[in-house]
């Protein structure tokens, strides 16, 4: 059986023990800071009042951005795209025929 550390975190003022592997212990407590900062921003608006309240609304808040941010493409695949955009427009723009020479000595500016 692996080892497990015990990570203390205080929502609203409540301490809870959470236990996770010693490698997760720094993410957990990231993720902790970051509900209390969204559970503290829900209490002071006074829209929502309740722990378990406004800890369900934190959770969906944080829910709908984690989805929106899935939804958003990566910035690796926004940059193959615009290569690939940028490739089929130079390859177009080389194929196309140059216009007509309409100076009288081959230069664009006449002598």
């Amino acid at each position: 059986m692996s080892q497990q550390d015990t990570v203390v975190i205080q929502l609203l003022g409540k301490k809870y023990q959470i236990a996770c592997q010693p490698d997760e212990a720094s993410g957990l407590r990231q993720a902790a800071d970051l509900l209390q900062q969204r559970m503290q921003a829900i209490e002071a608006s006074g829209k929502v009042t309740g722990s378990d309240r406004i800890a369900l609304m934190a959770a969906l808040n944080l829910a709908h951005d984690l989805l929106q941010a899935q939804a958003m493409p990566s910035a690796d695949a926004r940059i193959h795209a615009l290569q690939t955009q940028i490739t089929h427009l130079v390859g177009a723009h080389s194929r196309a025929p140059l216009p007509p020479d309409t100076t009288q000595n081959g230069c664009s500016t006449p002598l």
